[in-house]
């Protein structure tokens, strides 16, 4: 016998209409109606036609994610420049997925230095969508806003420099970049040192990442707010090595210890210190920001970081779309995520 809409109904006593309605997650639909029908739908692997569905309702129940990458003439031919994209794609999918969505990849590949497309981006010229989640990772080029804001549908970035004066506003959830800057400050501070660094990269420009600067900002109004100057500090600009730099950020009377922008500045610091026969952290301390796709316990117990929340942002981005579908606009979505503060644990022969 063949699964239907009619069939499950008369399996839990209520009409077709209530089932229409559950499936399109319709606050009439009394919760523990929606317990039985969740449990049936399971039961006999039913699922609407979702095909005839968005014909009917003109949903496709798709929300296209725009992944705008960064490269360079030496690693366009890498499939993911942004490997931390993925926590943000994973915390959207997930959510999107309770409310009956897939989420749908449109990637756009930039480079870095001329600021051109490297191919031609499809920009949904065969993509049917009802929403849009942008992912950046910085800034966003004046086509790619202008498709979207023409199409009309409800749309979020997660993670975004905003755009620049006299361009049109957009919805936007970011990082709360100086609570992670003044936790990692302050923690140090309390531990005693007083001859901090920063290590991060060039911020001055429009092009570069608005974290950069914000969590520069935080670190130095921190250290202010406790009497104290930056002992030392390097910005290196994109494209240039950083082991260098981090080599002259440690030379001569080296620093008690260094806040990292992030984890390539983190590794590149550690590998000075090491050159510079410096212990980590007996003689430096070295801390940074951590996105949540190189988090593994198994090592990251042992270090100080901030955890940044890329999934929980992917998280609130979908459900600020759901609630734009359903004609509802929750700007507290939208508020700021702060990081958390992970101290790291002695290992076992420093105890």
């Amino acid at each position: 016998m063949a699964v239907t809409q009619k069939f499950i109904a008369q399996q839990a006593g209520v009409s077709q209409k209530t089932v229409s309605l559950f499936f399109q997650d319709s606050p009439l639909v009394a919760e523990r109606t929606r317990k039985k029908l969740r449990g049936l739908t399971k039961k006999y692997r039913y699922f609407p036609n979702q095909a005839a569905r968005s014909m009917k309702s003109k949903r496709f129940k798709r929300i296209a994610c725009v992944v705008i990458q960064y490269v360079t003439e030496h690693d366009r031919d890498l499939q993911l420049r942004h490997p931390h994209l993925l926590a943000y794609m994973n915390g959207a999918a997930l959510e999107l997925a309770q409310y009956g969505y897939s989420l749908v990849l449109e990637p756009v590949l930039i480079d870095n230095l001329t600021a051109k497309f490297v191919t031609d981006p499809n920009l949904f010229s065969s993509l049917a969508v009802d929403g849009i989640i942008g992912l950046p990772g910085s800034w966003v080029p004046d086509i790619i806003d202008d498709t979207i804001n023409a199409m009309g549908l409800p749309a979020v970035w997660l993670n975004r420099n905003p755009p620049e004066p006299g361009k049109k506003p957009v919805a936007c959830l970011n990082l709360d970049e100086a609570t992670g800057a003044r936790l990692l400050t302050e923690y140090l501070i309390g531990k005693g040192y007083r001859k901090i660094a920063w290590f991060g990269p060039k911020f001055q420009e429009h092009r570069y990442h608005y974290s950069a600067a914000e969590r520069f900002e935080a670190f130095r109004n921190t250290m202010a707010a406790h009497g104290l100057t930056i002992y030392r500090q390097e910005f290196p600009a994109v494209g240039e090595k950083l082991p260098p730099a981090a080599l002259h950020l440690l030379q001569g009377n080296p620093p008690d210890a260094v806040i990292c922008s992030h984890f390539s500045y983190q590794e590149a610091a550690v590998y000075a210190a090491m050159h510079h026969g410096l212990s980590v952290p007996r003689d430096l301390d070295i801390v940074h920001f951590a996105s949540s796709w190189e988090y593994n316990p198994d090592i990251y117990n042992f270090k100080t970081f901030v955890l940044l929340h890329e999934m929980q942002i992917g998280q609130l981005g979908a459900r600020y779309i759901y609630k734009q579908l359903l004609g509802k606009n929750d700007e507290k979505l939208l508020t700021p995520v702060a990081g958390t503060l992970h101290v790291g644990k002695p290992m076992a022969k420093d105890k």
